[in-house]
């Protein structure tokens, strides 16, 4: 699954589940989007049973983990009853231009955010900025996936405030907004939006400025 460490795999009931590995030792909910994976049950998988809450509102489904019993230093398994729909990766033929772009090294382009390599990234030079992908042809976003770059000296994610614009039909509108994006986050759109481009807007929360390791559009596959 798109975003996650995951694995699908068939059961000793012969049934295929979602494995979903969750490191970070802290985390005491994760929530999936819709647009991931249609949940129905979760458990550990030991076989204990989680309290799974559907929030139409957000089109998230969350997984309480703080009943969950975990083994120090290893991840914890989840074995989820859930539909994975398939994605379709409309970044992985676009072309990407941005507003500003960290001179210093030829390295981070905005090409790095949108090659779908979680090792690459874009780096802007000014602490606001514009990331812009044009696709192929025109294609319905449903999904959008962001992941933010944090320094190794830094006890905080640079991002204030975003935008996410689709082009429909020659003209930009606004599909998402959000403060802060962090490590990962998903923005599953209210509904398709047939759009020839995608641009994300960002703002530093001061004068740092940002860096996404990932800026993806996904539409539905069949």
């Amino acid at each position: 699954m798109i975003g996650f460490d995951s694995t699908v795999g068939t059961g000793p009931d012969g049934k295929a589940y979602l494995y979903l590995f969750v490191r970070d030792a802290a985390a005491t909910r994760i929530n999936l989007p819709y647009a991931l994976a249609e949940v129905c049950i979760a458990r550990t998988l030991a076989g204990a049973p989680l309290a799974v809450r559907r929030d139409d509102a957000t089109g998230t489904t969350e997984i309480d983990l703080s009943s969950a019993v975990r083994t120090p230093r290893e991840p914890l398994v989840l074995k989820l009853d859930a539909a994975v729909p398939v994605q379709l990766n409309l970044s992985r033929q676009a072309t990407a231009t941005a507003t500003s772009t960290w001179s210093h090294d030829p390295g981070f382009g905005p090409e790095m955010a949108i090659d779908g390599n979680p090792a690459t990234r874009w780096a802007s030079a000014a602490p606001r900025a514009t990331l812009t992908q044009v696709f192929a042809a025109p294609a319905a976003v449903h999904l959008v996936q962001l992941a933010e770059y944090v320094d190794p000296g830094e006890s905080d994610y640079r991002t204030g405030s975003f935008t996410v614009e689709a082009n429909v039909n020659g003209q930009w509108q606004i599909v998402a907004s959000g403060n802060g994006i962090g490590q990962s986050r998903f923005l599953s759109l209210p509904g398709p939006v047939m759009a020839s481009a995608l641009r994300i807007n960002v703002v530093s929360r001061d004068q740092r400025p940002p860096s996404l390791w990932s800026f993806l559009a996904y539409a539905k596959g069949s």
